[in-house]
């Protein structure tokens, strides 16, 4: 049996090309298959026999993860993005997971390019202030099991015999929470610090930075409407919904001040993580804006998903009815 197998689900030709290039050139590169799952044939790849190709009409990663699995049976299994790359030594470190054990593994990520904007937001976004989660920071100990993406992930195959495989009718973006919450009761969740990533998801720009983070947090509030079973059970999901309501409660109370008030006890937190973490002017800037962003598009997406889920249907079938 394989020893370990990375399946990368992917849409992105040029950035699984130096996905898997990264993996291959790693010194412990013998033992491993690579598992592509695409709608056609990656282009620009080497021929390699360690590289194997599937081809799937379906774009959702949790089915194409699935499919991989199903087809390739192994002692552990490793799941990538294709748009990140593995720091040596990630293999070395994936092969070390006991299959007999019942740990999942990640890792910490580090931003593609090495601009000084990028590497900024970097050390904001890994606090777990400014997000909320520790899923992309270098903890190198036990984390929850919402800290645990499939962009970097490693488990043993028995996993999917006892568990089951992976979801395709979650979100595609949310197919790790939901798989991560199912198994939490029987897996601890380890963050290690030798299976680190390079991720292309730290922009070059503010204006990059913004427009990103806004389209994920919109989505994020939509999906709180269309899957609270999910996304309730998460903390910062909590906070953020408990902190929307204390500042409409203080709003009704004590009115303008409330928003000062909320500002206030924002920045205490951030100026917190800040000296704890020692993040420098830019960083925490950096964080500042991200967390107000957060805060908005998640009520955004909140009140734009109500509306297509709650009210329009019904105000239009009182139109019909009228």
């Amino acid at each position: 049996m394989i020893p370990l197998a990375v399946v990368i689900p992917w849409t992105r030709p040029t950035a699984v090309v130096a996905a898997v290039t990264s993996l291959l050139e790693d010194d412990n590169s013998s033992a491993i298959q690579v598992i592509l799952v695409g709608t056609a044939p990656a282009p620009g790849l080497p021929a390699d026999p360690r590289i194997v190709e599937l081809i799937c009409p379906v774009t959702h990663a949790g089915f194409r993860r699935a499919l991989a699995i199903q087809q390739t049976p192994a002692d552990r299994y490793g799941f990538l993005d294709d748009d990140t790359t593995v720091c040596p030594g990630w293999v070395r470190e994936a092969l070390s997971l006991d299959p007999r054990g019942c740990q999942v593994w990640t890792g910490p990520e580090f931003p593609a390019n090495d601009s000084a904007f990028a590497g900024s937001t970097h050390r904001a976004l890994t606090t777990g202030r400014v997000e909320g989660h520790l899923a992309h920071a270098d903890t190198g100990s036990l984390v929850n099991w919402f800290d645990v993406p499939f962009c970097n992930m490693i488990v043993p195959g028995r996993i999917f015999n006892e568990e089951g495989l992976p979801s395709a009718a979650a979100p595609w973006d949310m197919d790790d929470f939901d798989y991560c919450h199912r198994i939490q009761s029987r897996w601890q969740f380890v963050n290690r610090t030798g299976l680190r990533i390079r991720h292309d998801r730290y922009p070059d720009a503010p204006g990059q930075l913004l427009r990103y983070k806004w389209r994920t947090r919109v989505r994020t509030g939509e999906k709180v409407v269309t899957h609270p079973d999910i996304y309730l059970r998460v903390p910062a999901i909590r906070q953020l919904l408990l902190g929307y309501a204390a500042f409409l409660a203080a709003v009704i109370t004590i009115g303008i001040p409330a928003f000062i008030l909320a500002v206030a006890v924002q920045a205490l937190l951030l100026g917190r993580a800040s000296y704890k973490y020692s993040l420098g002017a830019q960083s925490t800037l950096i964080g500042a804006v991200v967390q107000w962003s957060t805060v908005t598009a998640v009520a955004a997406g909140l009140l734009r998903q109500a509306w297509r889920s709650l009210v329009r249907p019904r105000f239009s079938g009182h139109l019909r009815n009228a």
